[in-house]
């Protein structure tokens, strides 16, 4: 599948201005082999986990982020609704949070996700803290991630299947899009009519906590206005407006 052209169309739902939705014209020739199977591997890595693990013992990490967006996707294609409504969703929210962000995930679990519980861990500046405590709650013994290679997190990764580290919770991090390039995210998302946040259209790659994060240098027009992030096609350029990890 591929689109012939792109438009950018805003939802109407109550919070229509924190969510963007990428209107594709129909596919005109075929998906990218190197997307494809980029597909086809995490569909496989999701598939395995569900058939090793009962759907109550499986979470998913869930931010709104366009990675955990994409990550949720797959899930859906993957597994009914009925399956994913016995795992755990979840976020773990932080008291600096982009507005715009958190109205798009709760339309988008509202909308999207058809209702699928999400469970709010509550204001937190500590992750592995917030973790203890959900799987206190629900002794999870894997969680989907939208993680990959290039982020952060990632870095402390060799596969896209690994035990937490020592401190921490133990589970298996699963992470179905570890794999994918910042290219990969952002084809898939447009190729599937992928709703994302709108705060992507507008100069921001990559978002964090509103004090850190600003829209993308590499962005940034000779006019002063800013283009799409998924214009961005380089992994290390990814991050530049972020100012701390």
């Amino acid at each position: 599948m591929a689109a012939s052209s792109a438009s950018v169309d805003q939802s109407g739902c109550g919070d229509g201005d924190s969510i963007g939705h990428h209107t594709i014209s129909m596919p005109s020739c075929p998906m990218a082999p190197e997307l494809m199977d980029c597909i086809k591997a995490s569909e496989y890595l999701i598939e395995d986990m569900f058939k090793r693990y009962s759907p109550p013992d499986i979470g998913v990490a869930f931010n709104g982020g366009k990675d955990s967006v994409v990550m949720f996707e797959l899930l859906r294609r993957v597994m009914p609704a009925s399956v994913l409504a016995q795992c755990c969703i979840f976020v773990i929210e932080h008291n600096d949070e982009f507005d715009e962000l958190r109205r798009f995930r709760e339309w988008y679990m509202q909308e999207v996700a058809r209702g699928l519980p999400l469970v709010h861990l509550g204001v937190t500046e500590d992750m592995r803290r917030s973790l203890w405590t959900l799987t206190e709650r629900c002794p999870l013994k894997v969680v989907f991630m939208g993680t990959r290679k290039t982020d952060p997190h990632g870095r402390y990764q060799a596969e896209a299947v690994e035990r937490t580290t020592p401190g921490w919770p133990d589970f298996l991090r699963a992470c179905p899009i570890f794999h994918w390039s910042v290219n990969d995210v952002w084809s898939y998302t447009r190729l599937m009519c992928v709703p994302q946040c709108n705060l992507y259209e507008s100069g921001y790659s990559s978002l964090g906590r509103c004090a850190d994060t600003n829209r993308n240098p590499r962005l940034k027009r000779s006019d002063g206005t800013y283009r799409p992030a998924w214009e961005l096609t380089c992994d290390k350029a990814e991050r530049e407006g972020r100012e701390a990890e």
